[in-house]
């Protein structure tokens, strides 16, 4: 058996439709949650170093729910399994789900305005 594939870090068609179609509000939400992902990454993880695990689930709690106006997947999937790990415990495979997820929004941005702005050359 296959395992499925991982959701993708942008889901541009997913993001739309949270936005009520307005690309416009679409790109100011994702730019919104850009602008505040490191300051709660850095929550989740002196949380997570404090071994606060309420703490941890609650600043998860709040950034899944940001992720789901964003359009962004395989963040809000990472965030669910940190979320679900603070319940439970362990947390550290979770932490590394989110840490790597972070940097892809952060990186898809970044290779997204490099896209743009060859094709309007």
């Amino acid at each position: 058996m296959n395992d499925p594939a991982p959701p993708p870090t942008r889901d541009l068609e997913e993001a739309l439709a949270a936005a009520g179609g307005n690309a416009q509000l679409a790109e100011e939400l994702f730019a919104m949650l850009r602008r505040d992902l490191e300051a709660r990454l850095e929550e989740i993880r002196a949380r997570a170093a404090q071994g606060d695990l309420s703490g941890l689930r609650d600043a998860a709690h709040r950034l899944h729910g940001a992720t789901h106006y964003c359009g962004v997947p395989a963040l809000r999937q990472a965030v669910h399994t940190l979320e679900e790990a603070a319940t439970q415990g362990p947390v550290e495979d979770a932490m590394q789900q989110l840490e790597a997820a972070v940097r892809a929004v952060m990186d898809w941005e970044a290779d997204d305005r490099g896209e743009r702005e060859a094709q309007a050359r």
